[in-house]
């Protein structure tokens, strides 16, 4: 491996980590870590990248080479896709969403999120004061039956969320079958759901 080879490999892994801790793929949780773990991937990316950048404009200006522009564009799309992906705030950026509700608690410690989307997946996001934590599957919607599909929903969300909803329009809210349930209050819905 060259010297270059090295340079553009540690800006790409160093952003790739960057990004990964972004893309809601799976269930996952977010916090304070998470965000201490962003600015000291960042700190070390514009680092590195300063230090190469130093380097190639002495190599410019002393020894009269080529100034080589890939550092700068990994830059520039590393930036790019990291302030894309903190303005989607964790949600699927490759669909849209068509519904989003809330579960009606009194206990104001955690609020909990059902996210519907297009493509028949759903998100549920439980926050808590200091983080919080998603889970994802898929949905299907007979009439006004709606069927979460994830086995174990139940323990996963601390017995918040179960599998099967009746969807109530009058009142824009869908009634667990299960009484030992709350209902989800409908805060958002699209044209056609």
């Amino acid at each position: 491996m060259t010297l270059k080879t090295i340079k553009h490999t540690i800006l790409v892994l160093l952003g790739l980590l960057m990004l990964y801790q972004f893309i809601p793929i799976g269930d996952y949780c977010n916090g304070l870590l998470n965000g201490l773990l962003f600015l000291a991937l960042g700190a070390l990316f514009l680092l590195a990248f300063l230090i190469i950048l130093f380097f190639d404009i002495i190599k410019r200006v002393k020894h009269k080479q080529p100034f080589d522009f890939i550092p700068l564009a990994i830059f520039i799309i590393i930036v790019g896709s990291n302030y894309s992906l903190l303005k989607t705030d964790n949600k699927k950026f490759w669909t849209t969403e068509v519904l989003v509700g809330d579960l009606e608690n009194n206990n104001f410690s955690r609020t909990n999120r059902i996210i519907l989307y297009k493509n028949n997946s759903f998100a549920i996001t439980s926050y808590r004061a200091d983080y919080s934590c998603t889970i994802q599957g898929h949905y299907a919607l007979k009439g006004d039956t709606l069927k979460l599909n994830r086995k174990g929903l139940s323990k996963l969300t601390d017995n918040a969320f179960t599998s099967h909803y009746i969807i109530s329009k009058r009142d824009s809210t869908f009634v667990a079958l299960d009484t030992n349930f709350k209902t989800i209050k409908i805060n958002t819905l699209s044209k056609g759901f």
